[in-house]
Order: C-alpha cells, then sequence, then structure tokens
C-alpha cells in the first residue's frame, strides 16, 4: 500500500479522524496501523512538511492539505486493559529489552550513546494515536486561534 498526496486526500475526506477513539476515531487496530504508516509517510516523505510541532501534536502539510498528528503516551495500564478485554484473541507478549548495553566484553564505552538523564529513560514515549484532516491553511489558522492546536 503506498500513500500519495491524493489518495491521502481521498481517505482523509471520508473519514475525517482515524486513529484513537479518545480523537475521534474507531480506535481500532487497523486504525492504529494505519495511523503509524502514515506517520511513518509524514516523516520520511520529502513531499511533507512539518509545520507546527508542539508536545502531543504535530501539523504536516503534505500536498496542498495539512493533517494534525495527535500523541499520547504509552502506558503499560492501558496494554493490560487491553489484555483483559482481547483475551479470546490470539495474543503474544513482547519483552521489551533496552538498546543500551551493558557489554562487560568490552572496556571503551561510547559516552554519548546513553541518555545522561535517568528520568529520561523512565518516562512513557509519545506515539502517534490520531490523524485529523485534511485541513486547508485557514481552517489551520482557525485550529490555532481557538487553541486546539
Amino acid at each position: 500500500m503506498e500513500i500519495d498526496e491524493n489518495s491521502l486526500y481521498d481517505l482523509m475526506s471520508e473519514f475525517h479522524t482515524i486513529g484513537d477513539s479518545d480523537y475521534g476515531g474507531l480506535g481500532s487496530r487497523e486504525e492504529a496501523t494505519l495511523v503509524g504508516y502514515i506517520y511513518g509517510v509524514f516523516t520520511h516523505s520529502s513531499r511533507s512538511e512539518i509545520e507546527i510541532d508542539k508536545e502531543g501534536r504535530k501539523v504536516y502539510r503534505f500536498g496542498r492539505f495539512y493533517y494534525v498528528v495527535w500523541f499520547d503516551d504509552f502506558s503499560e495500564e492501558e496494554d493490560e486493559t487491553a489484555e483483559t478485554e482481547e483475551k479470546d484473541s490470539d495474543t503474544y507478549e513482547v519483552e521489551l529489552e533496552s538498546i543500551y548495553d551493558d557489554n562487560d566484553d568490552n572496556d571503551e564505552e561510547d559516552e554519548g550513546d546513553e541518555p545522561e538523564d535517568d528520568d529520561e529513560l523512565d518516562e512513557d514515549p509519545l506515539l502517534p494515536v490520531a490523524i485529523d484532516g485534511p485541513f486547508t491553511i485557514d481552517e489551520i489558522r482557525n485550529l490555532v486561534k481557538k487553541g486546539i492546536i
């Protein structure tokens, strides 16, 4: 599946919001996957430009239109709730490991690789959870004036 300016416009014109139900989407796994895919397109495409970057939201211009990507933190509490609700389906546990090795074989440590602030490791990462759009520049300005973005 390849998303270009026209196909994204067609998709978003039909649904306007996809992703987490707290943001107006359906909250399905398919929508969550699509949000991640579209966010990847925004971040890796030379055709997209980030216009607004605030904590919890980013606005991308992709072609002639603008799209708001909403972010939220990932917490274990939400995972536990989802697991108990979906016990009937096949689920697999995934264990996350640190990307920072404590390699005893290598006496030399790369000093800039690990975050210096321990709180940085404890914070939950913000993940893209919903996308709104398409918007015109005037609609984005209006959302900014209202404090929504």
